[in-house]
């Protein structure tokens, strides 16, 4: 809580120096540390097993959708993060507006909302909610805006 305070409550600001900061430790220690017992009973703040699930999804697709390759959660998976980012506001945490907005799964049964509409596959729509950049092409229709801060906020 402290790094996150020093960070001025900015959850990216404070995941990002996390992330470099852990990019300096030796591989035998990122290994070690992904085989530990404590990631496999960790859950985000709050958010219990679905926040866990969107977590590891969404970032195993922040590596695989880069590098070209292919998704391995599976579709009633990929569902489970798309319901979840859709509701509840979710999605807000995010900074992203999907009010007045179809979005429609290309690659299985899944579409939200009415408006403007926008399609592609399972796991670009996730990542476009989560606010990271799709590769071009990969989504058709209007992009996803992200939500303005309410005035006074200067985060």
């Amino acid at each position: 809580m402290a790094e996150l305070e020093r960070c001025g409550y900015d959850f990216t600001r404070l995941s990002n120096e996390i992330a470099s900061r852990d990019a300096e430790l030796p591989l035998a220690q990122l290994v070690a540390d992904l085989r530990s017992d404590v990631l496999h009973h960790w859950t985000p703040p709050g958010g219990g097993y679905h926040g866990a699930l969107n977590h590891v999804v969404i970032h195993g697709l922040d590596v695989a959708v880069p590098l070209g390759e292919p998704r391995q959660a599976p579709d009633e998976t990929i569902r489970v993060i798309l319901d979840d980012l859709t509701q509840g506001g979710i999605h807000e945490h995010f900074g992203i507006d999907i009010d007045d907005r179809i979005l429609e799964a290309s690659d299985l049964d899944w579409q939200y909302g009415s408006g403007l509409p926008l399609r592609g596959a399972a796991e670009d729509l996730a990542l476009a909610m989560s606010g990271r950049n799709v590769p071009n092409g990969r989504l058709n229709g209007a992009p996803l805006r992200r939500r303005e801060p309410p005035e006074g906020n200067d985060s």
